[in-house]
């Protein structure tokens, strides 16, 4: 199995797992348990640049996100949705 779907997978499963045993699901906690668990099976995925932009780019989903979409200047100004859309594609970059 390659490693993206691994990863997409685990994050999935362990979301689904929570949602079923109607426990909190914290975004950052679920992105560190899977980080952890990835490293258990392959330390050696820490060096590679798909490990290393995968959690890159969805821990600026989780953390970035919400920051800006709250604090938007031009809030009040466009749509909610773009507006939330905007604060996706600039979070995933940062």
């Amino acid at each position: 199995m390659s490693q993206p779907v691994l990863r997409a997978s685990l994050l999935l499963l362990l979301t689904l797992s929570g949602k079923l045993l109607n426990r909190p699901r914290i975004g950052l906690h679920l992105l560190c348990a899977v980080m952890i668990l990835m490293l258990l099976l392959s330390p050696v995925q820490l060096t590679g640049v798909s490990f290393q932009l995968t959690f890159g780019a969805v821990f600026g989903l989780v953390l970035i996100t919400p920051y800006l979409s709250a604090r938007m200047p031009f809030r009040k100004k466009i749509p909610k949705r773009i507006g939330e859309s905007f604060a996706v594609l600039i979070g995933a970059q940062l």
